[in-house]
């Protein structure tokens, strides 16, 4: 009877036992998470808390072809009409997209505006070139008569003084000669009849001598000033060649200049809003509107505002000591609270000195920008950025929890073949205080354990 008892109590308790080890595998799979070794980059860096600011952008339609659009009468200048607004406050958009469409007619009268103003200024073009080729002909002449006449101004001018000179002095000859006749007349009893006409001969030569000594002088000045001219002209011929070319080639310049004005704003019109379509300049979200349906276009005005996804930034602070470490152009990377565990690209664009007399020590205002559009962002978001300044790449790695550290030791948990959990020998690397590098014990893609962070939490209490 005792021996029947002791073999019945040997069956319960090992079936005790059997049920106390399923229990605890059991146990074992409900307090781990299973994950798979993952390969990659992992970095370390300086992390500063923000808000995000985002930049305004404005829709401001600026026609070149206003400058042409000049009539007269101001009834008669052509105006853009808006036939519908597509745009409206808190609507997302993407650079491109249509956000407001215009008349049909308005947008083909305006093109026919550009078009009369683009055959004026193409008639302009050409008249202008064809004037340059005329006066060229007049200038190079001018200017080679001036080049003759300064070389021979002193030659013109010395004949011309030679010329007056001889003139007096033939009639000088000529007063003395009928003087003579008539003091040989005088003394030889000539007849009073040839006396008179000697004397009135006398008396005309005389005059003509006074004449001629009168026109020397004034003639002397003007030959002065002639030759005076001509040495000027001479002087200065290449220079007003030059000048009066360069006067033909500016005018032609300014008419191809406004030809070029001109077909500028009708390339500008047909690119930007040809087909009667105004497209958004960037990609961001509507925050007003300033225009509606049958209203003219206003240029040169802010009819929409945007929050331009494309300049959403956040400035923090970085200390002195820490600041060199850092350059425009750096990739960051960029938490905001309102997308936990997710990293937004971003850059560095700005650093400048803190001009706060707030900090105790000496600090610097780092402002970055998102690179990664796709996420939707308000202005004063909370977050953080983050600074590399460590970082390992293609690298295996693992979470930090998931590491037994034993004496100088550090081990992993996985299932065994039976189920399990048995202990694995790794050499740990560079840690980002997340995830850890693995440079020994462990493959890409090998299942480890990780304890649930609720269980360690319960073991705890």
């Amino acid at each position: 009877m005792r021996k029947r008892n002791t073999a019945f109590i040997f069956i319960l308790s090992l079936l005790v036992a059997g049920v106390s080890t399923g229990c605890e595998n059991q146990r074992s799979r409900e307090d781990y998470s299973e994950i798979e070794v993952e390969k990659g980059d992992i970095a370390d860096g300086l992390t500063r808390e923000g808000r995000i600011a985002v930049k305004a952008a404005y829709e401001n339609i600026s026609l070149l072809g206003e400058t042409f659009n000049t009539p007269e009468k101001d009834s008669d200048k052509v105006v853009l009409e808006i036939e519908e607004v597509y745009a409206v406050p808190g609507l997302a958009v993407n650079e491109g997209v249509p956000v407001i469409k215009l008349t049909d007619e308005s947008v083909q009268a305006y093109k026919e505006m550009l078009e009369k103003e683009q055959k004026k200024a193409e008639r302009a073009v050409s008249l202008a070139q064809m004037d340059k080729e005329e006066k060229s002909l007049d200038i190079e002449y001018t200017y080679q008569k001036s080049i003759a006449d300064g070389q021979n101004a002193e030659e013109k001018y010395n004949l011309t003084m030679q010329t007056l000179e001889n003139n007096i002095k033939s009639l000088q000859d000529e007063i003395a000669a009928c003087q003579e006749r008539i003091r040989s007349l005088e003394s030889n009893n000539g007849t009073s009849t040839e006396l008179t006409v000697e004397r009135s001969n006398l008396s005309s030569l005389q005059t003509r001598l006074q004449t001629a000594q009168n026109e020397k002088e004034s003639k002397e000045i003007q030959a002065k000033q002639e030759y005076d001219q001509a040495q000027l002209n001479y002087d200065y011929a290449e220079e007003v060649k030059e000048n009066a070319e360069k006067e033909l080639e500016d005018t032609v310049t300014s008419a191809q200049t406004y030809l070029t004005s001109i077909n500028d704003a009708v390339e500008q019109f047909e690119t930007n809003m040809g087909d009667g379509v105004i497209k958004a300049s960037c990609s961001g979200t509507v925050v007003s509107v300033s225009c509606k349906a049958g209203e003219a276009l206003k240029t040169d005005k802010n009819i929409i505002t945007y929050a331009d996804s494309g300049q959403i930034t956040m400035t923090v602070g970085v200390s002195q000591n820490k600041i060199l470490s850092f350059h425009v152009g750096d990739a960051v990377n960029l938490k905001l609270d309102v997308y936990e565990n997710e990293v937004i690209s971003g850059e560095i664009i700005n650093l400048e000195p803190n001009a706060s007399d707030d900090t105790e020590q000496n600090e610097y205002q780092v402002t970055v920008r998102m690179t990664d559009n796709e996420k939707t962002v308000y202005t004063d978001m909370t977050g953080s950025v983050v600074f590399t300044e460590k970082e390992v790449n293609d690298v295996l790695f693992v979470p930090v929890e998931s590491i037994i550290r034993r004496n100088t030791a550090s081990y992993v948990e996985a299932y065994d073949t039976d189920g399990s959990v048995k202990e694995i020998e790794v050499k740990t690397g560079f840690s980002d205080g997340e995830n850890v590098e693995i440079m020994s014990g462990l493959e890409e893609g090998q299942k480890i354990l990780v304890k649930n962070m609720e269980d360690e939490s319960e073991e705890t209490k």
